[in-house]
């Protein structure tokens, strides 16, 4: 998103900003975790359905924020400990405003696109996904031990998410699809400047180059195939191609000298 943009809104409504929201998110998942375990109803009172939406059960709308994943404790325990680590991170880069800006437009992304099937499930997964996939971007090799024993680069992360979102939406239906770009939305607002520079710079690396650019800088341009000469180590000499790289005074010796076998021959 253009600085000058947030910039202006920061000034305006910054005092606005809820700080440390990624702790909120966290203690808030763990929160109705405890309390789904407890009552297994719970879960489907919390997602968000538009048609109950709809019906007045508008606390849906807050609730499915904190849905923790459907998942083994050990998976939810680090699932919850990547999004405080991630998102901490992020607020700290950014400060507490824009954090909340880009959560913003994943939340509104991710509810009007639920309104596109008003029966369907909507899910945090996307929106709480997009907040390790800035941070990936941010920082590409910041090393995370998987599992708490396995290194491996956030950056190695971040594709296999982009590659299973590009599956999904290449082989899901409409709303698979509607879903993945609201869920990117805030991804695109924030860096997508940022990609199409990385872009025009990673065109300009696959342009073939001329052949003299070829030559590495240091190296000499002419080198005789006689004696060896260059055009560094006797700057005063000339140079020709015939059809080799040949020095004048060389050439001009086997001019003089017709008969007499040239470094090539005598070699053979």
């Amino acid at each position: 998103m253009a600085s000058k943009i947030l910039n202006k809104l920061e000034r305006k409504f910054g005092r606005y900003a809820i700080p440390k929201l990624p702790v909120i998110l966290v203690l808030g998942q763990l929160f109705f975790y405890l309390a789904i375990v407890g009552n297994t109803n719970l879960a489907s009172m919390m997602v968000f359905q538009p048609s109950l939406v709809m019906e007045g059960q508008w606390w849906r709308v807050i609730t499915f924020l904190f849905v923790p994943p459907d998942a083994h404790p050990v998976f939810i325990f680090f699932a919850l400990y990547l999004l405080w680590l991630f998102g901490t991170a992020l607020e700290q880069e950014w400060g507490a405003f824009r954090f909340n800006i880009y959560i913003l437009i994943a939340y509104i992304a991710s509810i009007g696109s639920a309104f596109i099937d008003p029966t369907g499930i909507g899910t945090n997964l996307y929106l709480n996904s997009s907040i390790m996939l800035a941070f990936a971007f941010l920082f590409p090799n910041f090393e995370l031990l998987l599992f708490f024993f396995w290194p491996v680069k956030i950056k190695w992360l971040g594709i296999i998410i982009w590659v299973l979102y590009l599956m999904q939406f290449i082989g899901g239906n409409l709303i698979d699809r509607v879903l993945i770009i609201a869920a990117v939305s805030n991804f695109l607002l924030f860096f997508g400047k940022d990609l199409l520079k990385l872009g025009k710079r990673s065109a300009k690396k696959l342009v073939v180059q001329p052949q003299d650019s070829e030559t590495k800088p240091g190296d000499p341009f002419h080198q005789c195939v006689m004696c060896g000469a260059t055009d560094m180590s006797h700057p005063d000499r000339e140079f020709r191609y015939a059809p080799d790289c040949i020095c004048m005074e060389c050439l001009n010796q086997q001019r003089s000298s017709p008969d007499q076998p040239t470094e090539n021959e005598t070699q053979t």
